[in-house]
């Protein structure tokens, strides 16, 4: 009786702040700056963010916030990304387009096909947009 008690009421005790346990504290994941952009469409970018991405665009492509982030670039369609990668609209209504890979898309370079590497970007940037680019610096 006494655990059943002790499991339907999981408040926090006085004890929990006095001994610096903070509890479960949800926090927007602040990426490192890169020294350099060095990864390219289709890599990595977890650690720093779109800083370390040479197209200077980070999109997050898996549910979970510590993994699943990989170098992405804008297209106009789906001719421009790499094969099973769409193209897809960052925000409703709005004309800017990213490619973003498959969900099992294990990160490596990539060759970006069609005219998109020559594609102006957009002047600004949402600065956070849940599981898309990453807001962490300014847009370029």
């Amino acid at each position: 009786m006494f655990l059943m008690a002790l499991a339907c009421n999981p408040t926090a005790s006085p004890d929990d702040s006095a001994s610096g346990r903070a509890g479960n504290v949800l926090t927007e994941r602040q990426p490192l700056q890169a020294a350099a952009r060095t990864r390219q469409f289709g890599e990595d970018c977890t650690r720093a963010g779109r800083s370390e991405c040479q197209t200077g665009l980070c999109l997050h492509y898996r549910p979970g916030s510590h993994e699943g982030y990989v170098c992405s670039d804008f297209c106009s369609d789906a001719s421009e990304c790499p094969s099973r990668w769409q193209c897809v609209t960052l925000v409703p209504g709005s004309p800017e387009r990213v490619c973003t890979p498959p969900s099992d898309w294990a990160p490596s370079a990539v060759t970006k096909r069609g005219k998109g590497a020559a594609r102006p970007r957009p002047t600004e940037l949402p600065q956070s947009l849940p599981g898309n680019p990453r807001g962490d610096e300014p847009s370029p």
